[in-house]
């Protein structure tokens, strides 16, 4: 192994969750114990083996890995374990399998929860006896390996449901590591972003100077269910725009976006919203009308306060008097849905806020789940109103509600 790619294994991030993955990756790294990555399909698992395996006594040793949907049963046990010429029509020689190519190094096994059962009963042995036969021999090999597997599956429920061997779960699982999906470590998205973008003009030979901040703030915002490698799917179409400024049309699509439920919410998340929709009662529409001016006036980078709130209230027929408004503004601070800061001339600047718990936004989780914040879209979905009648009594402006 070069020292190039070895510094490249330094993994470095600016998310909690991301550094607590790398640390217990560093302490398992120290052993020989076989290691279970479980996180969302497109998060990094690989890159999370490759940590593992370049942090530890056998860096200089092979990695070796296998996808295990990349082929048939019968096609994968041979890739594994290997065969003898003759051992099968086509075998014209012998071929030594990936876990002999790992022999002292290790192997990493990619969807290991779509393996079928009679593979995990041949892996079980291997697993525990550091031995195996090639497809068409009965000569025994030692091999001493360091497994590392991982599944975007939820084992427990395939064990439960008979579809994975108990006693081969708790063999490949010995340390488990979850891998954070990109939106639970949006800490480092510019720098992924910025990353590709280089990557990008080195392998294509366009530098892109410029992005507009619609452009970013999708980058940034976006919900990205396949994770990284659907980042660097948008980042590469960019650039291959061949356009050194990128503008807001140049984006592929609107985003797919699905909507919050209450069961995305936790317990004190909960608790905030029922109590925000009590006390609001018959006036959420009032309530809606207030917060979709606060999130335009945030979108758009400007403060907003009670008296900029009544004048777009007049403009678009809606009756709420300023004392009403000062009053509905004290009722969503209490509800940390805004924060109150007192201006130039007593006058109330309104910045959007976001309803932490536990270092976690519920203004985060909307953007996480594709909605962009749309608030008071979410509360009439909550609070069972009309859509219809929702817009009504907004009244929103051009483009207000889409």
């Amino acid at each position: 192994m070069t020292n190039q790619n070895l510094r490249f294994y330094n993994l470095k991030s600016k998310s909690p969750l991301y550094l607590k993955m790398l640390h217990l990756c560093q302490k398992a790294s120290n052993s020989n114990a076989n290691v279970l990555l479980i996180g969302e399909s497109g998060s990094g698992k690989e890159v999370a083996a490759h940590y593992l395996h370049y942090n530890s006594k056998r860096k200089e040793k092979p990695f070796v890995s296998i996808n295990c949907t990349s082929y048939t049963e019968s096609l994968l046990e041979s890739e594994l374990f290997g065969y003898e010429a003759g051992a099968f029509t086509g075998a014209t020689k012998t071929k030594s399998g990936k876990i002999e190519t790992a022999n002292t190094g290790s192997l990493f096994l990619d969807e290991i929860g779509d393996l079928r059962l009679l593979t995990q009963v041949k892996l079980l042995r291997t697993i525990e006896q550091k031995k195996i036969q090639r497809l068409g021999s009965n000569i025994e090999l030692d091999v001493d390996f360091r497994l590392i597997s991982a599944t975007n599956i939820n084992v427990c429920d395939a064990v439960n449901q008979n579809k994975f061997r108990e006693d081969f779960f708790y063999r490949i699982s010995t340390i488990v590591i979850k891998v954070p999906a990109l939106r639970e470590r949006r800490e480092d998205l510019r720098d992924l972003i910025d990353y590709m973008l280089v990557k990008s003009k080195h392998e294509h030979q366009i530098e892109i100077s410029h992005i507009e901040p619609h452009v970013m703030e999708f980058l940034m915002n976006y919900n990205y269910l396949g994770n990284i490698r659907e980042l660097k799917n948008y980042v590469e179409y960019l650039a291959n725009l061949g356009k050194e400024k990128i503008e807001q049309s140049d984006l592929p699509f609107e985003p797919a976006r699905r909507h919050v439920e209450r069961s995305d919410l936790d317990t004190h998340e909960m608790a905030l919203v029922e109590g925000f929709e009590e006390e609001a009662g018959e006036s959420i529409g009032d309530y809606m009308f207030v917060m979709e001016r606060l999130k335009n006036a945030r979108d758009e980078g400007q403060r907003s306060g009670r008296r900029s709130i009544y004048k777009s209230a007049r403009e678009n027929g809606v009756l709420l008097g300023e004392q009403e408004i000062r009053f509905m503004l004290i009722t969503l601070e209490k509800y940390s849905f805004v924060h109150i800061k007192t201006g130039r001339g007593g006058t109330d600047n309104v910045w959007f806020y976001n309803m932490k718990s536990d270092g976690y936004s519920l203004d985060d989780k909307r953007e996480d789940l594709g909605t962009g914040g749309d608030i008071p879209d979410i509360i009439a979905r909550w609070h069972n109103l009309d859509a219809e009648t929702a817009r009504t009594r907004l009244a929103a402006h051009d483009g207000a509600l889409r």
